[in-house]
């Protein structure tokens, strides 16, 4: 009897006995899109799917959209407040000189778009994550027990990987935009050149022009808006990340116990000498004195 369970120990598990982290961690990021997203998955497999395919990319880039545009909206808000007050100081009873006037103009047109491009770190650092979003991925690691150190240490890891892979699709995103500016600018001038010969109808060169230039501008508020979404999607699972290690850690703490207690549990299980830890510690290690 003893011989068997020794040999049962012995044999090398199946595939899928365990239960693989990646796919705790893909299921984890389909939650976190859900929810972000305000998709309620259907039970059923196929429906599922589907919502896969075609809500949630809608939806993923609706968001990411409403990131980018939110700039946008405020830089309007700031210029319409600066030129209603340009254009109360500058109405003819109070009797500004022309120059000052152009000047207040090109103030009114400068200062919204200086405070646009720099704003402070606080405005736009978190990428559009919020306290649900970051408390829903908590609460998703822990049910899914993801919650201890070394699990959210390798959820890291792999978040890490999956969030290299979502980049390189980003930047394939940004080579397609960058073509298409090229290709717009290389039309551009060839179809000034030909409006100039009059080989061209100058409005339909125009016309041309513009439905290009709108098309690229199409594009890559597409493809920003995709980045702005994938941002906030893994930074919120970053910072859940990071939350539940400092709760862990503080548990630690009370408990008696370092952060790094499982090291030491782990070297005492496997009977490590303290030489395999540390090499110099053999070296240090005082001889034991000889016995006559």
């Amino acid at each position: 009897m003893l011989f068997d369970n020794l040999a049962k120990s012995l044999v090398r598990p199946a595939p899928g006995s365990f239960p693989s982290i990646i796919q705790e961690v893909l299921a984890l990021l389909e939650d976190v899109e859900a929810n972000m997203f305000g998709v309620k998955t259907s039970r059923y497999s196929l429906v599922a799917k589907l919502q896969r395919l075609v809500q949630m990319p809608t939806k993923l880039i609706g968001i990411g959209l409403a990131a980018k545009l939110r700039w946008a909206t405020t830089w309007a808000f700031i210029t319409v407040a600066f030129f209603v007050i340009n254009a109360w100081v500058s109405r003819p009873a109070v009797g500004l000189d022309p120059m000052v006037k152009e000047a207040m103009t090109w103030i009114c047109i400068a200062v919204p778009i200086f405070l646009v491009l720099f704003p402070t770190p606080s405005a736009y650092a978190l990428a559009g994550v919020s306290e649900p979003d970051i408390d829903f991925a908590m609460r998703n690691l822990f049910d899914r027990r993801l919650d201890t150190e070394r699990r959210l240490a390798t959820v890291r890891q792999h978040l890490t990987m999956l969030e290299v892979r979502c980049a390189a699709r980003v930047q394939t995103h940004k080579w397609i935009v960058g073509i298409a500016w090229a290709i717009w600018t290389f039309f551009l001038l060839k179809g000034s050149d030909l409006a100039l010969a009059g080989k061209l109808p100058l409005p339909e060169s125009l016309l041309a022009t513009a439905a290009g230039f709108y098309a690229v501008c199409a594009m890559y508020l597409l493809a920003a808006g995709y980045e702005s979404a994938l941002g906030r999607v893994f930074r919120s699972i970053e910072i859940a990340c990071a939350e539940l290690l400092l709760i862990r850690q503080e548990e630690a703490v009370k408990a008696g116990e370092t952060p790094d207690s499982f090291n030491r549990e782990e070297a005492a299980a496997t009977s490590l000498k303290p030489s395999a830890i540390n090499p110099d510690a053999a070296s240090t290690t005082p001889a034991a004195a000889p016995t006559s």
